[in-house]
């Protein structure tokens, strides 16, 4: 029964990750349509890092949103996510 409780809810986590990645990369791509992405983990088993390709230096309204938008997901799930803005090198 334990074992079945754990697997339903890394289900729904997953589910809820994924949920999210696709939230955060709406936000970019709502910007910037071509926006490329890599995701990977963090330093911290409860840690993910998104990395999203732009075609201009920075964007501080978007890091902005993109950060309240993490911290919520930390509030709400434990799970902290980064997303790094990294220029386009034409």
């Amino acid at each position: 029964m334990v074992l079945q409780q754990r697997a339903e809810t890394t289900a729904e986590a997953e589910q809820s990750l994924a949920a999210y990645l696709d939230q955060l990369t709406a936000m970019v791509r709502a910007r910037y349509p071509d926006a490329e992405f890599r995701f990977g983990p963090g330093h911290e088993p409860s840690a993910w890092l998104i990395w999203a390709r732009i075609p201009v230096e920075d964007d501080l309204e978007l890091e902005h949103s993109l950060a309240e938008r993490s911290t919520d997901f930390l509030v709400e799930h434990g799970v902290a996510i980064s997303v790094i803005i990294v220029p386009k090198q034409d």
